[in-house]
C-alpha cells in the first residue's frame, strides 16, 4: 500500500480529477491514504489526500450524481464530511509490532 501511495504521490494534482469515475469516486482513495497514515504516521500521506481531494468533483456545491455509491463517495469530500484532508483528527499510529 505504501508503494502504491508513493507512486500516486508522483502524479501531478491534475491526474486525480481526470475522467468521470476518478473525479466522483476519489473518496475511496482519500480514505486509503488516511488509513495508511493512521498506521504509519507519515505526514506526506495527508498531503497526498489533499492533492486527491482537490481534484474531486465539488460535492459541496451540488449533488454530482445520484447513484448511491457515488453519493456516498461525496460524503468523504469536505465540508460534507466535517473534516478536511490535512486536518483530519487521527489516533496515534500503532507501531509495526502492534499491527494485527
Amino acid at each position: 500500500m505504501t508503494r502504491y501511495m508513493t507512486w500516486e504521490n508522483t502524479l501531478p494534482s491534475s491526474a486525480f480529477g481526470e475522467g468521470y469515475w476518478p473525479k466522483i469516486r476519489a473518496g475511496d482513495n482519500i480514505e486509503s491514504a488516511f488509513w495508511l497514515y493512521n498506521r504509519t504516521g507519515e505526514a506526506w500521506l495527508l498531503e497526498l489526500a489533499k492533492k486527491i481531494h482537490d481534484g474531486m468533483a465539488r460535492w459541496d456545491a451540488d449533488v454530482i450524481n445520484w447513484h448511491n455509491v457515488n453519493l456516498a463517495q461525496g460524503f468523504v469530500r469536505a465540508p460534507s464530511s466535517g473534516c478536511s484532508p490535512g486536518t483530519r483528527k487521527t489516533s496515534n499510529p500503532p507501531s509495526a509490532t502492534t499491527r494485527r
